[in-house]
């Protein structure tokens, strides 16, 4: 992601992607096993701290389904 920047996965059981990679909006990040109910786990880190993903999605967490 650059700068501070850390994205944290869990869940895949291949990642297709290296640090400092550029990536383009729908472009794979790795492969979910076929098993456990598909849920991926992710987070973004700024120099450590967890920061909100919704400006890189381009998404309105308010109206975003939670489950």
């Amino acid at each position: 992601m650059g700068g501070g920047y850390d994205l944290v996965l869990a869940g895949l059981d291949r990642i297709d992607v290296r640090p400092g990679d550029q990536l383009l909006a729908g472009e794979p990040i790795g492969a979910m096993p076929g098993f456990g109910g598909g849920k991926l786990y992710f987070e973004v880190r700024d120099n450590g701290k967890g920061v909100s993903p919704a400006p890189w999605l381009e998404i309105d967490l308010r109206k975003a389904k939670r489950t």
